[in-house]
């Protein structure tokens, strides 16, 4: 499978793996799969989302404080956990 990612989220991705929390892109793209999952399953109402506000929240993610943590350091960020 090939995903097409913005420069905002490539490069996101890439510092992800730079800081040494990730092996590669599969594993920031498969942590970010599980947990988008997590939360469609904590938020039904999600599920219902329309495809740009889905994508809204996805680049909201990529920008959250700029910190260089992991995504479950920038789901926490996200939800105030």
């Amino acid at each position: 499978m090939n995903v097409d990612l913005t420069d905002t989220l490539n490069t996101y991705v890439q510092q992800q793996i730079a800081s040494g929390v990730y092996r590669d892109q599969n594993d920031v793209i498969a942590e970010a799969l599980r947990l988008k999952m997590r939360l469609e399953d904590r938020h039904p109402q999600s599920r219902a989302e329309s495809l740009y506000q889905q994508q809204a929240y996805v680049d909201a993610m990529a920008h959250c404080d700029g910190d260089q943590g992991s995504l479950i350091d920038e789901y926490r960020c996200e939800v105030g956990g």
